[in-house]
């Protein structure tokens, strides 16, 4: 610890101002009997010998090694503690029966003033979950009793409070599955067969969210302990530092001094502190006995095998010959992507109020090989601005040395462009006639080939906040300065998603990300993957399924091997077949947010060759 390194050096440095002035003056001092040496390690200051109990030398290990130990202890269990149980439901009827109950027989054995506590715990027959939440509960409130025992009074030289470790205990996020099942309203029709089912997962629902009381009442209290153990344990060096000083200054001053005494006092200091030392150690043992026992609860996956049905709505448009949906530009306007070409046609929909079919009326064509970007009522198409209202080429904007390789609307003045090096972007200017370039940013742009792609702004920040692709996959998370566009600042993701595709900021923390083999749920605050599911994915784009929530609902659609199938991104249990949109190539979404009651996409019948509209909803 650095806190230690300075106090060991304080006292070299104190020894070596010593040893020069001892060499400059006598000292006069009084004969005494040589007092009798205990049988320990000792520190040497000039020709004075000063006991010290061979046990104060763990002082070090007991603050590098015990309360790191007790705050690892305490992280695994804010990790691991809510992470789902491991159950294997089998599907039975079940009717109302008796509730057993279970005492808890197995406790936790804790070496001083220990609280046992016992719980009775329901035991249902299909599940044990309740089980697994009342040992942890238990656990909890074992560590909950634990009380400090009071050290006894020493003289030691206040130091200043130490900063407290700061543990990160992420209830809102840990506990979002749960938050999302209290906003779910769930109707079923009157079963009474179904109540005792939905009656014990109501019970597990409150028991789980109850730890997060009992969460944050034992993690102020730990923080606490390990605070107030940290400062006695440096007091009492800091008390024993002081009177080698003392003794120093002393010797320096050239008075006369009963040196055995001194050393008397100094011995009997450190004896006394070595038992507070020792009711520390043995307080610290305790809690890292309680919270061993939480990290060692081992969560198992449950498998609900839950079958999923979609109900699959076609709604013929009399298109032909389109391959892919660039994108959403106006409303009902969408730029279809010709089948082998480079032109992308732009096609107002009319489709919400006729279930039948859907008139598509042509708006613009223009020449395309990499995006299209609307902003405002303009079209950017690789590097040129059209205007949708006389739907005339009216800007070309590019720049020498970088090629554009995407676009972002940010707001009404505003739009970004990426570039094919350098990790290069660009700020542009609407003034009223065209576009004026501002400044340039490079975000962490140090490869020639790193290249910027799907731009898109990050609707949940209140920063100026985008997040981009570079190259095929690396995130680059930029809080945009308009200002000042060259100092934006950036920060890198690796999701570890090769070959992305597409994706989707859900939240505050998290992201989906789409890839050539995988598709993975990610938070972008802790910089971590949530869950990746590894398989081919043949679609460029995510299709969501209705009612799409990561912790509830987490499915989308995947085209693979030309079969359209769904796919369970958590791996919870969610299993389906899509038989609406068989022998249907999906080209793109017209209507697919999160948490919709309906998606609905655009396929090409394969039987017909016809592009139609596919309304897809919950059965």
């Amino acid at each position: 610890m650095d806190l230690w390194n300075k106090i060991t050096q304080d006292l070299d440095e104190t020894y070596a101002k010593y040893e020069q002035s001892k060499q400059q003056k006598p000292l006069i001092k009084i004969e005494q009997p040589k007092p009798v040496q205990p049988t320990v390690s000792s520190t040497v200051f000039k020709s004075k010998i000063i006991q010290q109990p061979q046990q104060l030398d763990n002082s070090k290990q007991f603050q590098d090694s015990s309360l790191s130990l007790l705050q690892e202890q305490l992280q695994k269990i804010k990790q691991q503690t809510f992470t789902t149980k491991p159950v294997n439901l089998t599907q039975k009827t079940v009717g109302k029966q008796p509730i057993k109950k279970q005492t808890q027989a197995k406790k936790l054995k804790i070496e001083s003033d220990q609280l046992q506590a016992d719980d009775n715990i329901i035991k249902y027959e299909s599940s044990d979950l309740s089980n697994e939440t009342a040992s942890i509960n238990n656990s909890f409130n074992q560590i909950n009793y634990l009380k400090p025992k009071p050290l006894k009074q020493c003289s030691a030289t206040p130091i200043k409070p130490i900063k407290q470790t700061q543990l990160k205990p992420k209830t809102e996020q840990l506990f979002q599955a749960g938050q999302d099942l209290q906003r779910e309203t769930i109707q079923l029709p009157d079963n009474p067969k179904s109540s005792a089912v939905i009656d014990f997962a109501a019970k597990i629902i409150r028991d789980s969210q109850n730890l997060v009381a009992v969460l944050d009442r034992i993690v102020p209290k730990v923080k606490t302990f390990v605070s107030d153990t940290e400062k006695a344990a440096l007091n009492i060096v800091r008390g024993l530092e002081g009177k080698i000083q003392k003794q120093m200054k002393l010797e320096e001053s050239g008075q006369y001094f009963d040196e055995a005494k001194i050393m008397q006092d100094l011995q009997n200091y450190q004896t006394q502190q070595m038992k507070n030392l020792q009711l520390l150690m043995s307080q610290i043992q305790q809690y890292n006995l309680n919270l061993e026992q939480l990290s060692l609860i081992k969560a198992q996956k449950v498998q609900l095998n839950i079958d999923l049905c979609l109900d699959i709505t076609q709604i013929p448009t009399q298109l032909q010959n389109y391959e892919k949906i660039y994108a959403k530009v106006d409303g009902d306007v969408f730029a279809l992507k010709q089948k082998g070409q480079d032109q992308v046609d732009f096609f107002k929909f009319d489709y919400k109020n006729n279930q039948e079919s859907c008139q598509a009326e042509h708006v613009l064509s223009v020449l395309c090989q990499k995006f299209i970007c609307q902003h405002m009522d303009r079209v950017i198409s690789d590097n040129h601005v059209y205007s949708l209202a006389t739907n005339q080429h009216i800007q070309q904007i590019s720049i020498d040395k970088y090629q554009n390789t995407d676009c972002l609307a940010f707001n009404e003045q505003y739009i970004i462009l990426g570039h094919e090096s350098y990790t290069k972007m660009s700020l542009w200017l609407w003034d009223g006639l065209q576009y004026t370039l501002q400044k340039f940013c490079n975000a962490n742009g140090k490869c020639k080939t790193s290249y910027v792609t799907l731009m898109k702004r990050n609707p949940f920040s209140t920063t100026n906040q985008i997040m981009l692709l570079q190259q095929s996959s690396m995130f680059i998370q930029l809080t945009v300065d308009f200002v000042n566009f060259t100092a934006s600042q950036f920060e890198k993701h690796n999701p570890r998603t090769t070959d992305v595709k597409d994706y989707k900021i859900l939240s505050e923390s998290q992201m989906i990300i789409l890839g050539r083999n995988c598709v993975t749920v990610y938070d972008y605050v802790q910089m971590q993957s949530l869950n990746s599911c590894n398989q081919r994915f043949d679609l460029d784009f995510l299709i969501f399924t209705p009612k799409f929530n990561v912790n509830l609902m987490p499915v989308i659609i995947n085209n693979q091997g030309g079969v359209n199938t769904t796919v369970d991104v958590m791996q919870i249990g969610f299993k389906g077949k899509i038989g609406g949109l068989q022998n249907v190539k999906l080209i793109g979404a017209i209507e697919n947010e999160v948490n919709a009651d309906e998606v609905i996409v655009l396929g090409v019948d394969l039987e017909t060759n016809i592009i139609c509209l596919y309304k897809i909803e919950n059965n």
